[in-house]
């Protein structure tokens, strides 16, 4: 019989292996690559002004920090769960020796860890560019690891128990989670994407005529927040995919 450490292996490599054959990562993949195409055509082609470049630049670290990473992160927490539902390819990992438990947390940590390492490399990128120098850029990659892993527990459980997750996923955060992160109330604490802005000083607040005063933020308590969130969902999509029966998850 296989120990702990045999079937974490056999978890990792039996979902990364045919990873790069899913829908999502294929969507991702190209995402990332034309991104990354786009930001070095933007800097070396001389045919616009440098300011303008510049600016573009600091433009799409706050969109990968603030947007694009909770996007990507409803795109492909779909991976771990949802798509082997909706293909049939959980049989083979379902009928081996790992546990349920074991299958859903190495495909969180592991699609968690793609996107945290996808939106890094593009900040990282963007800075070498601007050359703005890594002073600040620890935050920002504590900022897209937690938030990706949250992420990812988070909009996992809507896929696990919706078949349309990818629009369930974006009106929650285009209409629930960034709005709701932007209001200057201690309510936008149970906001993702607001503790993101915090970790990375990216956060921004919705201007009122009247000044009712800004809750006080805290980087430690923003970070330990998203931990939460990513433990909290990430146990409810181990439960939830526990629990399913083995006709519906095959």
């Amino acid at each position: 019989m296989a120990n702990g450490p045999n079937l974490i292996s056999i978890a990792f490599w039996t979902y990364v292996i045919p990873l790069t054959a899913t829908r999502a990562m294929k969507i991702g993949l190209v995402s990332f690559f034309l991104f990354m195409i786009s930001v070095i055509v933007l800097f070396m082609s001389g045919f616009v002004a440098q300011e303008l470049v510049n600016n573009a630049l600091t433009g799409m670290r706050h969109f990968l920090v603030m947007a694009g990473l909770p996007v990507a992160a409803v795109l492909l927490s779909e991976i771990p769960v949802r798509d082997g539902i909706t293909h049939r390819t959980l049989l083979y990992p379902l009928l081996g020796p790992v546990p349920r438990v074991t299958l859903s947390i190495v495909r969180l940590l592991v699609t968690g860890a793609i996107l945290a390492l996808g939106i890094g490399a593009l900040l990282f990128l963007i800075r070498i560019m601007l050359q703005d120098g890594l002073g600040f850029f620890g935050r920002e990659l504590l900022a897209v690891t937690l938030g990706a892993f949250a992420y990812v527990a988070l909009f996992g459980l809507v896929h696990l128990f919706n078949r349309h997750g990818l629009i369930t996923g974006l009106v929650i955060l285009f209409l629930f989670d960034i709005p709701l992160g932007r209001v200057p109330f201690s309510i936008r604490n149970i906001s993702p994407s607001y503790h993101m802005g915090v970790i990375a000083d990216q956060q921004q607040s919705i201007m009122l005529p009247v000044s009712f005063g800004h809750p006080d933020t805290s980087v430690i308590m923003s970070a330990l927040i998203l931990l939460c969130i990513a433990v909290v969902f990430s146990a409810a999509v181990t439960i939830g995919f526990k629990k399913k029966n083995l006709g519906e998850l095959c």
